[in-house]
């Protein structure tokens, strides 16, 4: 891993690579003990989560109790002002630690798209990030969780002073613009033992017609579910209000900013090349096991707390309408249970669906698997008997079930 480095902005590059090069007394540490902005050029959102958690691990901040405090050690000095972290995604769709990625996205249309899922360790819901949509994370000691606020007001001031937009935080800790009343800004944060960090985006130019795809509009009727919630709004770009603006430009505006808000500087070093170093052995181990924690099916998938699927079908039984039901409990994002309450016989149908028991409940292997069953129902001769005929309308009502889990 290399870092640039300037004499009050730090630009990251790509963590995960292999590192090239090793520099004596350089390290991310030295980095945050020199300049209160750090801009990761990384677009990978497990790299730069990774990054953000790391950075939440392993600083001290001024105001936070030491007795508390893992991260002194590791801290030339106790920082006497937040971390800011800036950076940009390729496409990807980010949800909080509590959601279910089924109700919030359409995960069979991001993963056709190669649009990267991701579960970040603070709560809040769903968001999409592309290139064009920046992200910041502002990271202290615990005390500064009551600044979200202050943070948000803080950005609005140089979003109204930069380029003439006005806007102001709701009650939620969303940026609205005043004019339209559409969102600019969302936010969540994480609040720790002895430090919190408080993230939020900004929306430059983001492809708003892939993110309403991405992003469920509303929740499946059919799935009940405790996982916390997102609440859709309607967005506006920057770029929509003042046409021209970049995400390169607004990105050196806010970082001037924010240095000269921590620590008086007027304006960043520009970075060149002369000025690599690059971070020890130990952090970017460390960093490299985050990530490959965050990339993992356990953590994005296996972490959404357990939800049902339900659904009815009307069948005649000699001439009257009765209703089945079929229920599907999935948990850790595999199979654990699938139930049928069918009211025209006595038959247990837990043996037909038990080779779905403990498998992953993704579209793909789902779907296949199911049809899998589906196809020992067929009888060479097309003639069906009462349950081979139940057993084919409750497989094609589970395949119907994960269509409807996974598309919109």
């Amino acid at each position: 891993m290399i870092i640039f480095r300037g004499p009050s902005v730090f630009t990251a590059t790509k963590l995960h690579n292999v590192i090239a090069q090793q520099y004596r007394n350089a390290s991310l540490i030295g980095a945050v003990n020199s300049s209160p902005v750090l801009i990761s050029s990384n677009q990978n959102v497990y790299t730069n989560l990774a990054l953000e958690n790391w950075l939440f691990n392993n600083l001290s901040f001024k105001g936070a109790d030491s007795s508390k405090s893992k991260n002194i050690d590791h801290v030339k000095k106790i920082l006497p002002h937040p971390i800011v972290l800036i950076w940009t995604d390729e496409p990807c769709v980010v949800i909080g630690r509590h959601q279910n990625p089924w109700t919030e996205t359409n995960l069979g249309l991001i993963n056709r798209l190669g649009i990267k899922l991701a579960r970040r360790h603070s709560g809040g819901g769903c968001v999409y990030h592309d290139e064009n949509n920046i992200n910041i994370s502002i990271i202290g000691d615990r005390s500064s969780f009551e600044n979200r606020n202050k943070n948000l007001t803080f950005l609005a001031q140089v979003l109204r002073e930069k380029y003439g937009i006005d806007c102001k935080p709701n009650e939620r800790y969303d940026l609205i613009h005043s004019e339209s009343g559409l969102k600019l800004s969302g936010s969540a944060s994480k609040l720790g033992r002895t430090n919190c960090y408080h993230h939020f985006t900004l929306l430059v130019d983001t492809d708003k017609e892939i993110m309403e795809a991405a992003i469920r509009r509303k929740q499946q009727d059919f799935v009940k579910t405790s996982s916390t919630l997102s609440k859709r709004s309607g967005v506006i770009n920057l770029a929509e209000i003042n046409s021209g603006l970049t995400v390169s430009q607004v990105i050196n505006d806010l970082s001037q900013a924010y240095c000269r808000l921590y620590t008086a500087l007027a304006r960043p070093t520009s970075v060149g090349a002369e000025e690599k170093t690059a971070v020890s052995r130990d952090e970017f181990d460390s960093l490299n096991t985050m990530r490959l924690e965050l990339e993992k099916h356990d953590w994005i998938y296996g972490m959404t707390p357990k939800f049902e699927l339900e659904q009815s079908i009307k069948l005649l039984d000699a001439g009257s309408e009765k209703e089945a039901k079929m229920i599907v409990q999935v948990n850790r994002g595999k199979f654990v249970s699938i139930d049928i309450d069918c009211p025209i016989t006595n038959r247990n149908f837990s043996d037909k669906f038990s080779s779905l028991i403990g498998t992953n409940f993704n579209y793909q292997e789902a779907m296949v698997n199911t049809a899998k069953i589906l196809q020992l129902t067929d009888r060479p001769d097309g003639q069906l008997e009462l349950h081979d005929a139940l057993d084919q309308i409750f497989v094609t009502l589970l395949l119907k079930i994960i269509q409807g889990a996974h598309f919109e």
